[in-house]
């Protein structure tokens, strides 16, 4: 007789949302990649896509162990009019990642109904990568929310060891378009007239608007929720969400601006959306174009420079995945002061003020980088950490 052998590999779908630089599904197909090295069969699927439908009957798996929501749009998938953690078995277990500020979130029902499931539910799972919020959640929930740092982009073409631009500065992002549509405006404090739910005064809007503008923990809220002596869970109201998104948006554009416009002399490259709407012409700054036109580039095409000039700017504790591709990659990265990356090898982190802004580029791009790959920061390293923890 013969021996037949064959493996039962847990399975695991990973639920994200389309993005118009494709950052969702390289991520969903890097996380997907770090399952399957630990023996899960991984399906992936995007809401906003023609082919959602087929792509969730990896449902119907009897061993389906694991749904991961990358954001908050995942969470609102009904079936037969019940949520996926209300229609699948207990035995699923279910993980929400949260990827921005908190109140684009809060606009979602799913999302608010999926806070509610993890507080009381064991098979629930919620983390973010930035640590003041996953406070904040555990606050809100009464249950601990992980906090985890990004895994890096995985070069996708082959790179010379010689870079093509040592001298010049590299930023990636675009401006005046913000996560979620929203009445945002350029000008932070018309945009706290605008959506002035506290009643406010004129006075009073134009102190906040300062004190934001020189807050040093880039937390969202933080300045606001010192001025109105309101803690950030208690700032999280619904009929405040909408202000709350549209003021996080013109600070993220307000931050954007000062910190490119301090380094306009500085040989800088960008790539991204809009600067021409808002930068003078100026013969050291050039706007690139990525081609394709995904986040996958940047893997390769930073490596062809000095350093990278990054902002996180609604974040202290937690930074973005193009940043922790620089540092994994051994390449200088500028970025505002953060916990998560404070002390890292090759790491210049400023104020939001224009010397020390400045102070950081010129010692970026004088320093050599021993450029040690940092296994830490590869999502292998990352969702096995996140394994362990759940389990």
């Amino acid at each position: 007789m013969s021996l037949i052998q064959f493996e039962i590999r847990k399975k695991a779908l990973i639920i994200g949302f389309h993005h118009p630089f494709n950052a969702i599904q390289i991520m969903a197909e890097r996380i997907s990649g770090a399952l399957s090295g630990l023996g899960y069969e991984v399906r992936i699927a995007m809401v906003g896509t023609q082919d959602l439908a087929n792509q969730l009957s990896f449902l119907d798996k009897s061993d389906l162990e694991m749904i991961v929501f990358l954001g908050s749009p995942p969470m609102g998938i009904k079936i037969n009019d019940k949520y996926l953690w209300e229609f699948l078995p207990q035995e699923v277990r279910f993980l929400g990642m949260i990827l921005d500020s908190l109140p684009y979130d809060f606009r979602m029902q799913g999302f608010s109904d999926y806070l509610q499931f993890f507080s009381k539910k064991s098979n629930g799972y919620l983390t973010s990568f930035e640590g003041n919020i996953a406070r904040t959640l555990s606050d809100l929930t009464d249950k601990e929310v992980f906090h985890l740092h990004h895994g890096s982009y995985e070069v996708t073409q082959k790179v010379t060891e010689e870079k093509k631009f040592p001298e010049r500065l590299m930023f990636w992002g675009s401006i005046a378009a913000e996560l979620g549509r929203n009445e945002s405006t350029n000008d932070l404090f018309y945009t706290i007239q605008k959506f002035n739910v506290w009643g406010l005064s004129t006075k009073q809007i134009s102190i906040l608007t300062e004190k934001m503008k020189a807050e040093t923990d880039f937390y969202s809220f933080c300045a606001l929720s010192k001025f109105l002596e309101i803690s950030y869970r208690d700032l999280l109201r619904q009929d405040w969400i909408q202000a709350l998104c549209a003021i996080d948006s013109a600070l993220k554009r307000y931050r954007r601006l000062f910190l490119i416009e301090s380094i306009q002399d500085f040989p800088l490259d960008i790539y991204g959306k809009n600067w021409e709407q808002f930068l003078k012409p100026s013969k050291n700054v050039r706007l690139m174009q990525f081609e394709p036109d995904d986040n996958a580039v940047f893997s390769y095409a930073c490596r062809d420079y000095g350093a990278v000039v990054n902002i996180d700017p609604n974040w202290g504790n937690g930074t973005n995945e193009r940043a922790i591709t620089s540092l994994a990659q051994g390449i200088n990265l500028v970025s505002n002061q953060n916990l998560m990356i404070e002390g890292t090898v090759g790491s210049f982190l400023y104020n939001l003020n224009k010397d020390s802004i400045r102070s950081s580029c010129e010692l970026a791009l004088r320093f050599k980088n021993p450029q040690n790959p940092l296994t830490k920061f590869t999502w292998a390293y990352v969702i096995s950490d996140l394994i362990k923890k759940i389990y």
